[in-house]
Parts: C-alpha cells; structure tokens; sequence
C-alpha cells in the first residue's frame, strides 16, 4: 500500500507540544517545527512518524540549543551543543548522550578533545587548561585513569604519567623511546576528534543556515 502524501498542518503530540507543518497519515512527517510551553522547549527540523528524526534544532528554557542529527526523537549522530554557560560540545551523539569522538570547550577555557561514553571523558583524549598544561593519555568515567603524557605548562618538560580514577599514583620522566608511540596514538585521536567535530559544527551550520520553516 502506497503511503498517503503529506499535507500541511497542526497536531498535538508528546503531552503538550504543538506541532505546525507537514503531516502523513495525521502525524509530524518531514519538515516541521514544535513548542512545549510548559517546559519551555521547542524544535524546528524533520520529523519522522510523529518523532524528530534527521536534522534540526532544538531550544531549551535553560538557554541551551542543539543543532544536528536526530534519530528517533533523540539526539543521535553528529550535533553541536551550545549551553547557555558557554560551554559547548561539538561531536557524535548516541541516545541523547556525548557518546564516540568529539570536543568539549569550556566557557572558562579549557578542552577535551578524544573519546566519550555516556557523556564522560572516556578511553583515549587531550585535556588542556587556561594556561597551557596537558595531559594526553587514558581516561574512565569522565577522570584520568591509566597511563599518559603531562606537561604543566606550555613548553614544559613532559612527565610519563599514571592515574587511578582522577588520582596521580606515578611519575617519571617522559622518554620518547618509551613513550612516543602512545603520545602519537593519543594525537591521532585528538586529531581524529577535532575532524569530527569541525564536521559536527559544519552540519550545525547549515541547519542554521536552511531556517526550517
């Protein structure tokens, strides 16, 4: 059976959200935008069987916006995440979760380009402050855990380092015969992330860019 056109129109869904836009079979299907005045939110974008699905923005009370990629009315793929305190995330998604490579950047000024899981810094990333210090290496659950590279300061001599869940529990002193082959790993990736997430920012753009009616 042939699927029936879509027509324009208004539709309540999910509570108390009122949609405008295009419509199959009498659900959001295609282009469209939604507000949910109790909470503040809203959504412009594409819309699949009565779910945001494909690429849109959304707005929230708090003052934070996404634009990106959309699966199943969740956010899923590639999207950039501005808060309203400045800080922003540019990157892959999975289930509404920081979730693959990606960039965070803090308002304050610091970064973490590598690895998420589940919204935390995971597996492999650079972490840098205000002033210059890094630390390249293995990350769990949002902390440093496992071994890496810290430099203090930029310029700085590096140290070969290890960490237990956020706690520094060794040192010594950076040898690049030792320890060059997991510092280039961890740049690969942090070079991998910044890819990903410039490509993250460039898709935000253009959803910006078409205004979805």
């Amino acid at each position: 059976e042939e699927p029936s056109p879509p027509t324009s129109g208004v539709a309540t869904i999910a509570g108390d959200g009122q949609y405008s836009g295009e419509l199959r079979d009498g659900k959001p299907f295609g282009r469209g935008s939604a507000t949910w005045p109790n909470q503040g939110h809203t959504y412009v974008g594409e819309w699949r069987n009565g779910v945001m699905h494909g690429q849109g923005t959304a707005t929230y009370l708090n003052g934070d916006r996404y634009d990106g990629e959309w699966s199943l009315g969740k956010r899923s793929g590639l999207g950039r995440y501005a808060h309203g305190s400045g800080d922003v995330f540019e990157g892959m998604w999975s289930n509404e979760r920081k979730h693959g490579l990606g960039v965070d950047t803090f308002a304050d000024g610091r970064g973490y380009r590598g690895e998420f899981l589940d919204n935390k810094f995971a597996g492999v990333g650079t972490y840098y402050t205000v002033d210059g210090a890094l630390y390249e290496g293995d990350w769990h659950q949002g902390k440093a855990h496992g071994t890496g590279i810290s430099t203090s300061t930029q310029g700085g001599a590096p140290a070969f380092v290890h960490y237990s869940h956020g706690n520094l529990t060794g040192s010594e002193a950076f040898d690049e015969a030792a320890h060059g082959a997991q510092r280039g790993a961890v740049e690969r990736q942090s070079k991998a992330a910044l890819a990903v997430a410039l490509l993250a920012r460039r898709i935000a753009s253009f959803i910006q860019g078409v205004g979805i009616e």
